[in-house]
């Protein structure tokens, strides 16, 4: 599977799970615990695929501008781990708990489109099919690495 796709895929994922967090009920304190887990172990599977395999590649080819992009992408990674922390070191009953996750969901959204809209499109322009099929190849094993 080519890598575009299993990233497309990890976002389907991720977004899926913010909404079922969103969908469950205010008081639903040990579901809502759980999905933000899932959540925080999807978004770290996801980060090391980009940052280990597709960010390179790309960056290996692409202007300063992207590799500037790309940078920046590496950094808000570095943020939603830091609000991934805060959220951990919050029980799921305290009145932030929700507000942290919101703020949490909100970022991850926008850096999804950002990669969506731009990202993917243009590494379809600079890496070839047999260049996206082998790093797919790379981020399935990886994936595979990361199940315990």
């Amino acid at each position: 599977m080519a890598a575009v796709r299993i990233l497309m895929k990890a976002h389907q994922e991720i977004k899926e799970l913010l909404n079922q967090f969103e969908a469950a009920g205010e008081r639903a304190y040990k579901t809502k615990q759980e999905i933000a887990e899932m959540t925080f172990t999807g978004i770290s599977a996801h980060y090391r695929m980009e940052e280990q395999i597709f960010y390179p590649a790309i960056q290996a080819r692409a202007g300063t501008e992207i590799r500037k992009f790309i940078l920046a992408e590496i950094e808000e990674h570095h943020f939603l781990n830091y609000m991934i922390q805060r959220i951990r070191e919050t029980k799921p009953d305290d009145a932030t708990f929700d507000a942290k996750y919101s703020m949490l969901s909100s970022s991850i959204r926008q850096h999804i489109r950002e990669e969506e809209v731009l990202l993917f499109p243009l590494s379809r322009t600079i890496l070839t099919k047999e260049e996206l099929d082998r790093m797919g190849a790379e981020m399935e094993t990886l994936g595979r690495k990361m199940v315990p």
